[in-house]
């Protein structure tokens, strides 16, 4: 009968530990790594993700800066994104990830408002680690549950924490450098979606959920809105027909 009861409290012991230790993960992986929060914003900001470029249309994860075009159908997009700012929010200066696909996409928009370019490496794309070149699909199953992606890393692909303190520290220098400017950041569809959610000040749970929602679209622009504080995204532009909207 003891060793029953020592093989159930053993057998007890490997199903609870998990549940806990998953419930202790949860409520910590979304830390702000004391970056702290900004109340109010010196500048107008406009959030754009790059145009379509050929790692979309292959759907696989790339972080070589020098790799992967704008696609010709991801030119024109950036063209049409590039006017439209001309004429309803024209950026007086662009920062952008080091990129090709970036880079490319914020030289077209800056020639319309005849904007500065300027790289900043901590608005660079993820690092994949093993993944890089491989499928989307291999890379998140690499991470089945949605919420690993913050904390775990696997094949030494960054985390989306990393990540999230990477873009708030680039921010930070930026809105400190400028007052009453229009600046235009240029970045990727994940570095993007943790700077938002770290102005929303999101948990994880609620960042997921964010995510799903208002997840930028390739060549898409949000305009960023401020008001006590309080921060709003809303689309200025949104390519007539989205593609990349893989969480990546």
């Amino acid at each position: 009968m003891s060793g029953y009861k020592g093989n159930g409290i053993i057998s007890l012991f490997f199903i609870v530990v998990p549940i806990l230790a998953q419930r202790i993960i949860r409520k910590q992986q979304f830390v702000w790594y004391d970056l702290g929060t900004v109340k109010k914003l010196r500048n107008t900001y406009l959030f754009m993700r790059h145009a379509e470029a050929g790692v979309n249309r292959l759907n696989i994860v790339c972080s070589d800066s020098k790799k992967y075009p704008l696609t010709a159908g991801g030119r024109r997009v950036a063209k049409r994104a590039g006017r439209l700012l001309r004429q309803k929010c024209p950026p007086q200066v662009i920062y952008t990830s080091p990129v090709r696909r970036a880079m490319a996409t914020a030289r077209i928009v800056g020639r319309f408002s005849q904007a500065p370019v300027k790289a900043v490496k901590e608005f660079r794309e993820l690092y994949f680690g093993s993944y890089e070149n491989k499928s989307v699909v291999d890379y998140h199953a690499s991470r089945p549950r949605p919420f690993e992606r913050f904390v775990k890393s696997i094949g030494e692909a960054e985390t989306l924490n990393h990540a999230k303190r990477r873009m708030a520290a680039g921010f930070k220098k930026i809105e400190h450098r400028h007052r009453g400017r229009i600046i235009l950041i240029v970045s990727h569809g994940d570095p993007l979606w943790m700077l938002e959610s770290w102005l929303l000040k999101l948990s994880l749970g609620a960042a997921l959920k964010f995510g799903e929602k208002v997840y930028l679209e390739t060549g898409e622009v949000h305009r960023v809105y401020e008001q006590g504080g309080r921060f709003e995204f809303k689309s200025l532009y949104r390519p007539p027909v989205g593609r990349g909207h893989q969480l990546i």
